[in-house]
């Protein structure tokens, strides 16, 4: 899986953030230039890579067009969505019922027809806004007659046609960050000294990651009616409680708020476009009883009802606390170590997940839990270990908790396509770590998706066999 990031002349940090997304979960960061493109059919993206083009010029827009295939995760919202770029975004957005300040583009200088806008936005002042620049560039306002007709006057003859829309005063500015169907970020931006303008507040008390619902309400459907799935929103909140829809901006710098406030938007984009690419390019819920890709398996209903909650109540905290084991919280969650030799409840559950892999647990007679709340996963990584020269060849996973969202369990590199396996209670998922010849399996390495809501809980039992083990070049078994 690669991350191919399309740049002309993109900030630094931009890049940056997003290089550090990529490399925290395993995926190849490919850096394309569009200024020295070569338009070569091998540099199109393949089925689960994932695409982002955050720089706005023609060039990088080109590229982008080239290089999408529709297995490839981007942030447009339909497969061709990348050859169909709008052009005039307020009126798709009025027509969608959002609240749009009333508006009109000034294609001439005519003093009776300028006049006449004005009366009908509720007269002086009104804000002139010349599309294609960003923080505040090309946004004027006029008080006055005369003000107005040389900055119409002027956007004109350079070959500019300005939006004229009527000022809005005692009101507070927010930027809403919107990935998916959920705003990640949201921060105030207060106005400039001596400028009716705001600009970006470096302000902790400025930032939330829970805007109100209503702007984020209005915020996710502005970046949805332009066929998008990630946008910066700009929406006014009047003294009143009435919103005003400014602009769903994309691509965004989407930087201000993780380097401010520490908000992890890089990584909620590369999460979502994961989820997205293993949607469109593997196996995704729901899973069928029996799926087989490279050396991965998966077994639905492997307990019964009684026997699942039976097991989770064995494996919660406060039973686990009880019993005298040690729980461990870290960045990945609440996990330990819990002894199998002897306890009624796991050592039957052990040996029937064996005969299942068809290995045996000769190493560590133990059972490691693992639960994840909101906001928590576990990073990529392979589970390629060794205990006193014996190899874990295999790993088995059984979800005891599953969440109403997220936690997906993704194998990136699984061939021949991604693979995401989507928690559900009682379901049992195994894989090999290891080829034939003893050789490590990259396409086992895998990560755990965060939870969005509720609690996932699974029990991750480790067989580990020898080099010398016939059980090195083990098949899979059936399910």
């Amino acid at each position: 899986m690669r991350f191919i990031c399309i740049d002309d002349h993109v900030p630094e940090t931009t890049i940056r953030l997003l290089r550090m997304a990529t490399e925290r979960r395993g995926v190849f960061f490919d850096h394309v230039h569009a200024a020295n493109f070569v338009f070569d059919p091998a540099r199109r993206a393949q089925p689960g890579d994932l695409i982002y083009r955050p720089a706005v010029s023609a060039a990088a827009q080109r590229v982008e067009q080239f290089v999408a295939h529709p297995q490839a995760a981007s942030f447009h919202a339909e497969p061709d969505g990348v050859h169909f770029i709008p052009v005039n975004a307020p009126l798709i957005h009025a027509r969608s019922g959002l609240p749009v300040p009333r508006y009109f583009y000034c294609t001439s200088a005519e003093r009776a027809h300028l006049l006449e806008q004005v009366e009908q936005l509720g007269g002086f002042p009104v804000v002139l806004k010349v599309p294609g620049g960003s923080r505040g560039i090309g946004v004027m306002r006029a008080d006055s007659a005369p003000a107005l007709l040389s900055l119409v006057d002027y956007a004109l003859s350079i070959n500019q046609t300005p939006m004229l829309m009527p000022y809005i005063d005692d009101a507070v500015h927010w930027r809403v960050v919107v990935v998916g169907n959920r705003a990640v970020a949201a921060y105030r931006n207060p106005l400039d000294v001596d400028d009716f303008r705001s600009y970006g507040s470096r302000d902790l008390n400025d930032f939330t990651s829970t805007p109100d619902p209503d702007i984020a309400e209005v915020a996710v459907r502005a970046v949805r009616a332009l066929r998008l799935e990630l946008g910066g929103v700009d929406v006014l909140e009047h003294a009143s409680g009435r919103l005003y829809l400014l602009e769903s901006n994309f691509p965004l710098y989407h930087a201000h708020a993780e380097e401010v406030a520490g908000i992890g938007v890089s990584g909620a984009m590369l999460d979502h476009l994961i989820e997205k690419a293993c949607r469109l390019a593997c196996v995704s819920a729901p899973i069928p009883p029996s799926i087989r890709t490279t050396r991965l398996h998966v077994r639905d209903g492997f307990l019964d009802a009684m026997q699942a909650e039976a097991l989770r109540d064995w494996v919660s905290p406060s039973a686990v606390a009880a019993r005298g084991v040690a729980l461990r919280v870290d960045h990945t969650g609440t996990s330990c170590e819990l002894p199998v030799e002897g306890d009624p409840m796991l050592e039957p559950l052990l040996h029937r997940i064996s005969a299942l892999v068809g290995l045996k647990v000769t190493t560590g007679m133990t059972m490691r839990l693992r639960r994840y709340v909101e906001g928590e996963g576990h990073p990529i990584h392979g589970d390629q270990y060794e205990i006193d020269g014996a190899k874990l060849l295999a790993t088995a996973l059984l979800c005891v908790e599953a969440p109403s969202s997220g936690g997906e369990t993704v194998f990136p590199d699984a061939l021949p396509a991604p693979v995401a396996v989507i928690p559900q209670i009682s379901r049992l998922a195994w894989w090999f770590n290891y080829l034939d010849d003893g050789q490590t399996d990259s396409s086992a390495n895998h990560f755990a998706r965060p939870v969005v809501a509720g609690v996932k809980t699974v029990l991750a039992i480790f067989f580990y066999v020898r080099p010398e083990s016939p059980a090195m070049g083990v098949q899979p078994q059936g399910s």
